[in-house]
């Protein structure tokens, strides 16, 4: 499976909305499908309210792509629910990646959403779920530990992404908040794996509690305390 996707091919019953199957096994746009799904994210960014979008995707009569299983099944064609509507806003294939030994790689596949759409649509995703005051898709909070803690260097805050499963391996990134002007310019701010800066988070803290009595200390003066070290290291009051 890795192989083949490596080369942008696809092999199983059923492609996402947007997309079809030509003669060599390879992913190809289908232009008025992917007309749709980019709608679908320009719409979600317009409204207010998720019942307002439900309302706008049953009334444009959105179904769920129809497709044939290999023993000559139908499936498909359901109205267009929440769980569907998560699962496009999610699908990093429309931006052209792939799941490959548990990593996304770009450029396997042919985009749909281009970045700054797809980038617009998830800060709007991760304040959503920051306004309910819950974990967006029932994030644990240990997945995300700097949530709320990172951020760019003028003051603003990043927000975190988690894709959809691919068997029990979830791929999760700390995401740069980007104004109109950085998304024109293609200067966005960074974005981070959460693997990748936890570790340098880690590696720091490390560093820094080899000299335990010295953190201690540090962090006792930045909080005010009138608390004193003992001998041990310990403080006191």
């Amino acid at each position: 499976m890795t192989s083949t996707r490596r080369k942008g091919l696809w092999q199983v019953s059923g492609t996402p909305l947007g997309y079809g199957v030509d003669f060599e096994q390879r992913l190809v746009v289908i232009n008025h499908e992917a007309n749709l799904v980019r709608d679908i994210f320009r719409r979600y960014l317009a409204v207010e309210t998720m019942p307002e979008m439900m309302g706008w995707l049953a009334h444009q009569q959105i179904k769920t792509k129809k497709w044939i299983t290999r023993d000559g099944k139908p499936r498909g064609g359901q109205g267009t629910d929440r769980s569907t509507l998560y699962r496009i806003l999610n699908n990093k294939m429309y931006i052209g990646e792939a799941m490959l030994d548990g990593e996304w790689h770009s450029g396997i596949y042919p985009p749909i959403v281009d970045l700054d759409l797809w980038r617009s649509v998830h800060d709007k995703l991760a304040q959503r779920a920051r306004r309910k005051g819950i974990p967006n898709q029932g994030r644990a909070v240990g997945d995300f530990p700097l949530l709320g803690k990172l951020f760019w260097h003028d003051g603003r805050e990043y927000t975190a992404f988690e894709s959809s499963p691919r068997g029990k391996k979830y791929c999760r990134y700390y995401i740069g908040p980007a104004t109109s002007h950085e998304k024109a310019a293609r200067q966005p701010p960074f974005t981070f794996s959460t693997d990748e800066i936890h570790q340098l988070v880690i590696h720091f803290l490390r560093t820094q509690f080899r000299d335990s009595n010295a953190s201690l200390r540090a962090l006792m003066q930045r909080a005010g305390s009138d608390s004193r070290l003992n001998d041990s290291g310990y403080g006191r009051r």
